[in-house]
């Protein structure tokens, strides 16, 4: 965390208005970003997106708990990671997030956040969604499962 940028964070956590060239100082920080859209804005800091977007935890949380929506320019960095792809798609999306499956279905993830996902893909209008779900042994295996009984 840069220095410079988190003492400008805690000078606006303590009530100062933050002019553009020091907002433009907590932008040099990804999680200084962040915890700024977070606690103080309590919405979106645009400044700060570019960083964001760049790690896969802060850009799910950005889209979760900042906008309450997705967040396009860190899709990239969400779905290099299974466990943000996977709670990306779960908790933002509400529905699959075929650009993160590869790493949704290439990582020890909860079987039941992983059945709610395949779900989530189930139901969605695009049928040949579920058809390249099954190309994952996980899902055939669950697949496979759900036909036995």
């Amino acid at each position: 965390m840069r220095l410079d940028a988190y003492r400008t964070y805690l000078l606006a956590g303590m009530g100062k208005i933050l002019n553009r060239s020091e907002q433009k100082t907590v932008a040099t920080d990804a999680g200084c970003s962040y915890l700024y859209a977070l606690e103080i804005l309590k919405g979106p800091f645009p400044l700060g997106e570019r960083l964001i977007s760049q790690d896969p935890g802060l850009s799910m949380a950005y889209a979760k708990n900042v906008l309450k929506s997705a967040f396009p320019p860190g899709e990239g960095a969400i779905a290099s990671v299974g466990h943000y792809a996977l709670h990306y798609a779960i908790d933002v999306l509400k529905g699959p997030f075929p650009q993160g499956e590869d790493a949704i279905f290439n990582t020890e993830a909860d079987s039941t956040d992983l059945t709610t996902y395949i779900l989530l893909a189930a139901t969605n209008p695009e049928p040949a969604h579920l058809e390249r779900l099954q190309k994952y042994k996980i899902v055939q295996q669950l697949l496979s499962a759900i036909a036995t009984k």
